[in-house]
Protein backbone atom coordinates (compact mmCIF):
# COMPACT_ATOMS: atom_id res chain seq x y z
CA UNK A 1 0.00 0.00 0.00
CA UNK A 2 1.59 3.69 -0.81
CA UNK A 3 0.58 5.00 2.36
CA UNK A 4 1.53 8.63 0.18
CA UNK A 5 -1.44 8.39 -2.14
CA UNK A 6 -3.31 7.06 0.75
CA UNK A 7 -2.83 9.77 2.79
CA UNK A 8 -3.38 12.07 -0.06
CA UNK A 9 -6.78 10.54 -0.65
CA UNK A 10 -7.92 10.76 3.40
CA UNK A 11 -6.23 13.08 4.74
CA UNK A 12 -6.02 12.97 8.41
CA UNK A 13 -8.82 10.00 8.77
CA UNK A 14 -6.21 7.63 8.98
CA UNK A 15 -3.80 6.77 10.86
CA UNK A 16 -0.46 4.29 9.65
CA UNK A 17 1.54 1.79 11.46
CA UNK A 18 4.23 0.70 9.03
CA UNK A 19 4.67 1.70 5.88
CA UNK A 20 8.08 1.12 4.55
CA UNK A 21 8.22 -1.37 2.28
CA UNK A 22 10.37 -4.43 3.75
CA UNK A 23 11.66 -5.70 0.53
CA UNK A 24 13.86 -2.47 0.29
CA UNK A 25 16.29 -3.48 2.82
CA UNK A 26 17.49 -6.26 0.01
CA UNK A 27 17.86 -3.58 -2.79
CA UNK A 28 20.40 -1.01 -3.14
CA UNK A 29 21.61 2.12 -0.63
CA UNK A 30 20.22 4.46 -3.40
CA UNK A 31 16.75 2.77 -3.26
CA UNK A 32 16.42 2.74 0.31
CA UNK A 33 16.93 6.34 0.50
CA UNK A 34 14.25 6.79 -2.20
CA UNK A 35 11.65 5.00 -0.50
CA UNK A 36 12.59 6.50 2.72
CA UNK A 37 12.99 10.07 0.93
CA UNK A 38 9.20 9.54 -0.71
CA UNK A 39 7.92 8.23 2.25
CA UNK A 40 8.98 9.52 5.37
CA UNK A 41 8.86 14.17 4.65
CA UNK A 42 5.05 13.81 3.54
CA UNK A 43 3.80 11.74 6.55
CA UNK A 44 5.84 13.71 9.28
CA UNK A 45 4.33 16.85 7.98
CA UNK A 46 0.98 15.54 8.23
CA UNK A 47 1.04 13.27 11.34
CA UNK A 48 -0.61 10.35 12.09
CA UNK A 49 1.89 8.07 11.60
CA UNK A 50 4.43 5.74 13.50
CA UNK A 51 6.72 4.48 10.33
CA UNK A 52 8.38 1.35 10.16
CA UNK A 53 9.00 -2.11 7.78
CA UNK A 54 5.24 -3.46 6.75
CA UNK A 55 6.35 -6.58 8.27
CA UNK A 56 9.52 -8.30 9.97
CA UNK A 57 12.75 -7.93 8.35
CA UNK A 58 12.92 -10.51 5.41
CA UNK A 59 15.79 -13.44 5.46
CA UNK A 60 18.81 -12.67 3.97
CA UNK A 61 19.25 -8.72 4.75
CA UNK A 62 22.30 -7.90 5.20
CA UNK A 63 22.58 -6.28 8.41
CA UNK A 64 24.50 -3.43 6.87
CA UNK A 65 21.60 -2.39 5.13
CA UNK A 66 19.38 -2.41 7.62
CA UNK A 67 21.93 -0.21 9.67
CA UNK A 68 21.77 1.91 6.94
CA UNK A 69 18.09 1.90 6.63
CA UNK A 70 17.54 2.44 10.86
CA UNK A 71 20.36 5.65 10.50
CA UNK A 72 18.52 7.14 7.44
CA UNK A 73 15.39 6.95 8.39
CA UNK A 74 15.97 8.68 11.40
CA UNK A 75 18.21 11.64 9.73
CA UNK A 76 15.28 12.26 7.18
CA UNK A 77 12.75 11.65 10.36
CA UNK A 78 14.81 14.56 12.24
CA UNK A 79 15.41 16.71 9.10
CA UNK A 80 11.58 16.97 8.21
CA UNK A 81 10.79 17.78 12.07
CA UNK A 82 13.21 20.69 12.70
CA UNK A 83 11.05 22.18 9.40
CA UNK A 84 7.97 22.11 11.63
Amino acid sequence: MDIVKVRQSYGAQLAFLGGIDKHILRRSKAEIVAELEYKIPPMVRSGGCVLGLDHRIPNGTPLDHYRFYIEKAWEIMDREAAKI
